[in-house]
């Protein structure tokens, strides 16, 4: 015999059921129609598990909005800390060139002055 979790077997689980079951129908009253009170007790917990659901969906709305706002705004500093980087690297790019050119024409006007200083020594 097959044993389930609360050591009955499938045979007491029948005749449990069926106690269950006609205990419920003394409780509704008659077996053709459930009790009001019965009916009652349905409608306020389905009512009671739809609020919730509508609450617990508002909420998971507001926080999915928040997190959008957040990652929105993330994107968004992203966005510009890269923009300055590659900004900066143009800049530092332009400088470098600059320091190599300004290095030359300070070379080449030393060489000309000396040029200049020794020709009218001679």
């Amino acid at each position: 015999m097959k044993q389930n979790n609360d050591n009955l077997s499938s045979d007491d689980s029948v005749t449990q059921l069926d106690k269950n079951f006609s205990r419920l129908m003394k409780l509704t009253g008659e077996s053709n129609k459930p009790g009001r009170i019965f009916t009652e007790s349905l409608i306020n917990g389905a009512l009671n598990e739809l609020k919730q659901s509508e609450i617990k969906k508002a909420e998971a709305k507001n926080t999915t909005i928040r997190t959008g706002w957040l990652e929105k705004a993330m994107g968004w500093a992203a966005m510009i800390a890269v923009a300055c980087g590659a900004g900066l690297v143009v800049v530092i790019s332009v400088f470098l060139k600059m320091n190599l050119l300004l290095e030359i024409v300070v070379v080449l006007t030393m060489v000309f002055n000396w040029l200049n200083y020794l020709g009218g020594r001679i």
